[in-house]
């Protein structure tokens, strides 16, 4: 870069007279300053205009934007270096230990190297403006080197301040650095030409999230980089907003501050990107209908694809006794079953006591699974068609071994490779942000009666660029998993409920006519939490009243409710060869069962406030009937779970009814009839407290949110929804 011999003006054009007498005035006490040296630094603040403050909390709050956004930070006009140095004492105060948060800092150092015909309204649109004194992007390095060494990962270089044209040198920068995502870009170049080519430059580069900051947007003595914005974004489709920083009210007397411009910025989230579908929220249900109305391939033709994946990838589940389950032991004192590293999970006992339901106290074995899975589904458009990876994955519970999965579904042991096997395939789009957008990322809980305090984190991302299927693997419409719901043991739990907490329209259009409102189904709810005890608490297994263990088996007196048992497993297409673990086997099949009956015309179904022992928030929305009907052979009927009996009569007309299995990794042979029943118009609509009447738009409105509905309505939701497409 050459010199220039412009010099700058001592009157600045946008400074009114009273702003130029102030900063004068400041600057003569700063130079001639009485504080020494050695603790000037400290108290820089004295001589601070309310410019420069107001210029502190921007950067602040634009920091802030970003903590959950991955990638680097670009300033583009540095000038000399004050965001650069701001940006690097934000970065020590809010991310002492990411090593990752470049921050880079693009400017010429000798001022405007052109100007564009619509720069020349400004004054100070003059070739050399803005020029630094020769050698200060060197100085200005010292300094950022000096603020970095102050942080906890100092030894690291990470602010960079890189002199040229931005025109030149930002390509060759992203070049250089493929692995680039771009957290937050700030733009202070005032010049058309160069913020033109610095925004298309770094489209490729920004995430979900990403802010652009922008410091002369709109405003009349800078139009470039306004003119620059809407030929490359596009205002219309930019969520623009100013920043909310303090302001002091008397600088609107004040003609042209510049310092106290409107800075404005744009988030990335709310823009469609090439090649991807627009990232408005309210366009999901419209493209989840329209996935739900295809159905190119019959459920035989999927289910034939998955029994070649069974015949591919041969396994064997062995029942073994306690003594031979390889990782795991009773653990001394309390006998509780443990695996020999600590992690995965465990069996001990819960002591519960209630007032809800018939029996007040019990005791039993429950699984203790403190790890969060990922239950994760990758979702793209193709020919237009939402579809979703689906996996053909083997589970030692599986009553036919292998059915199909969420595209990721493991622990954080698992992921986090614990048992040193091989990694999770596409577990990277739900760890890096950057790879796609949330469609439904919500924490939920799975069976309350055999998991204390479970909950898995269900999640549809949607890949921002293609996905190659592994022969394990297989896109599917919505339309087509609807189908396959139809088939006994085809689509496993963790896909049914991850797939629940999509916000698949109701065919027809959303419920006209409810029978209570959303509001008082919460305040229902909220009732029915705030009104039952629960007392969950360990107990040690070998402790427990009722139960007991044998060399193969942990079993209730009555031999009753499930058995705990260990199996030896080995199979060809998971993370490791082999393995042994205990299995949770129920006694007997269960049913989930929904009333449903026409209310206004519109379907609602009666739904229960359920307490469980492991639920975290004592009481869940669940089915009508959640039970397994042969633990209560022999019992009064008053024992019996209300509308037990109706379900089970000819009184009613069934819709759905299929067997579907539980999750196959904790539990064996775990069977489930989800059974959906009609009543007619001269059902008594009057309910007992723990039963209301909802839509199915109002129990998909509960799936927003954790622990409100509960793992089989959520799996019956799912059929309903189906079945709805289909009729």
């Amino acid at each position: 870069m050459t010199s220039n011999s412009y010099r700058d003006p001592s009157h600045l054009p946008h400074e009114s007279s009273r702003e130029r007498d102030v900063r004068e005035r400041l600057s003569h006490l700063l130079g001639t300053t009485p504080i020494r040296s050695e603790y000037l630094i400290d108290n820089l603040a004295l001589y601070m205009r309310r410019h420069q403050l107001t210029d502190l909390l921007s950067m602040d709050e634009l920091y802030r934007m970003i903590l959950d956004v991955p990638g680097v930070i670009m300033e583009f006009g540095v000038l000399h270096g004050r965001h650069l140095a701001t940006l690097t004492a934000l970065r020590g105060m809010y991310e002492h230990y990411d090593t990752a948060r470049r921050i880079i800092g693009f400017d010429t150092f000798n001022g405007f190297p052109d100007i564009a015909d619509v720069d020349e309204v400004s004054p100070s649109a003059v070739v050399g403006r803005f020029a630094t004194p020769p050698g200060y992007p060197e100085h200005l390095r010292e300094v950022l080197a000096a603020h970095e060494a102050g942080e906890a990962s100092g030894h690291v270089r990470r602010t960079f301040a890189i002199e040229g044209d931005v025109r030149e040198t930002l390509p060759k920068y992203l070049a250089d650095h493929p692995e680039t995502v771009i957290a937050l870009a700030y733009f202070d170049l005032d010049l058309y030409e160069p913020t033109r080519h610095a925004l298309e430059a770094i489209q490729p580069y920004l995430t979900r999230g990403s802010v652009i900051a922008f410091d002369e947007i709109g405003y009349p003595r800078w139009p470039g980089e306004t003119v620059a914005v809407r030929e490359t974004m596009g205002l219309a489709g930019s969520a623009l907003r100013k920043l909310a920083t303090p302001r002091d009210p008397r600088s609107c007397t004040c003609a042209g501050v510049s310092d106290e411009r409107q800075r404005v910025m744009t988030n990335v989230e709310a823009r469609p990107r090439p090649g991807t579908a627009p990232a408005t929220p309210t366009d999901l249900p419209e493209r989840l209908a329209a996935s739900a109305a295809q159905a190119p391939r019959s459920a035989a033709e999927i289910a034939g694809w998955l029994d070649e994946r069974r015949r591919g990838n041969p396994s064997t589940v062995e029942r073994v006794p306690f003594a031979d389950l390889t990782g795991w032991e009773f653990a001394a004192g309390s006998g509780d079953l443990v695996h020999s590293t600590g992690r995965f999970f465990s069996v001990h006992g819960l002591r519960v006591r209630t007032d809800y339901g018939h029996r007040p106290e019990w005791e039993q074995p429950i699984i203790d699974q403190r790890d969060v899975a990922i239950l994760g589904i990758v979702a793209r458009e193709i020919d237009g068609v939402l579809h979703f990876l689906m996996q053909a994955k083997m589970e030692p519970g599986n009553v036919n071994t292998v059915q199909l999965s969420p595209t990721v579904q493991a622990t954080s042991s698992n992921y986090l490779r614990a048992h040193k096997g091989a990694a999770s395939r596409y577990v990277e789009y739900f760890i890096d942000r950057t790879r796609g957008r949330a469609l439904v990322d919500v924490l939920q809980s799975e069976q309350g009666s055999w998991f204390v305090g479970k909950r898995n984190r269900n999640v549809v991302v949607e890949a921002l660029g293609p996905v190659e299927p592994h022969d394990d693997f297989i896109w599917l419409t919505l339309g087509e998993i609807f189908a396959l719901l139809r088939e006994p043991h085809l689509v496993n739990m963790d896909a049914r409920t991850v797939l629940s907490c999509l916000p698949i329209p109701t065919p027809g259009g959303a419920s006209s006519t409810s029978w209570r409102t959303m509001p008082e189904v919460r305040s229902w709810l909220t009732e029915r939490k705030a009104n039952y005890a629960l007392a969950a608490d360990y107990a040690p297994l070998a402790s427990v009243s009722g139960w007991r263990r044998t060399a193969d088996e942990i079993v209730h007196d009555e031999e009753r409710y499930f058995r705990v048992i260990g199996v030896r497993v080995s199979a060809s297409n998971r993370e490791v060869p082999g393995w042994c673990q205990p299995l949770l086997a129920p006694c007997s099949t269960g049913l989930a069962a929904f009333v449903m009956r026409r209310i206004g015309g519109t379907p609602h179904v009666l739904a229960r406030a359920d307490l469980r022992p492991g639920y975290r928030d004592v009481v869940e929305v669940g089915p009508t009937v959640q039970c397994t009907p042969d633990n209560y052979t022999g019992r009064p009927a008053d024992e019996w779970p209300a509308y037990l009996d109706l379900v089970l009569s000819r009184r009613v007309r069934p819709i759905f009814d299929v067997v579907q299995s539980e999750e196959g990794g904790r539990f064996h042979h775990a069977l489930t009839r989800h059974l959906i029943v009609e009543v007619g118009g001269g059902f008594p609509l009057g309910t007992p407290p723990d039963f209301a009447w909802l839509t199915l738009d109002q129990l998909g409105e509960l799936t927003r949110h954790s622990y409100q509905l509960d793992m089989e309505a959520r799996s019956l939701l799912l059929c309903l929804r189906g079945l709805a497409t289909y009729r």
